[in-house]
């Protein structure tokens, strides 16, 4: 079974560098973060393009609603 990593916060910055890292170390990663999917386009074919297993969930963490999505 592979193991899944989901980053919140994962869109930029030290997030994004924690979500690549657990990528290439075989885990299938969910990016999760406060914006929209068209505001990032780029973050799961990027992970990808490195051989990561990944997908994004829109969450705002500070929700319990979109938490329970997440």
């Amino acid at each position: 079974m592979k193991k899944i990593a989901v980053v919140t916060g994962s869109a930029r910055g030290i997030g994004h560098a924690t979500a690549l890292a657990l990528g290439k170390a075989g885990y299938h990663v969910i990016f999760s973060d406060v914006r929209a999917a068209e505001e990032v386009p780029n973050l799961v074919p990027e992970a990808e393009a490195q051989g990561i297993s990944a997908e994004y969930v829109k969450c705002n963490i500070a929700s319990e609603e979109d938490r329970l999505h997440l």
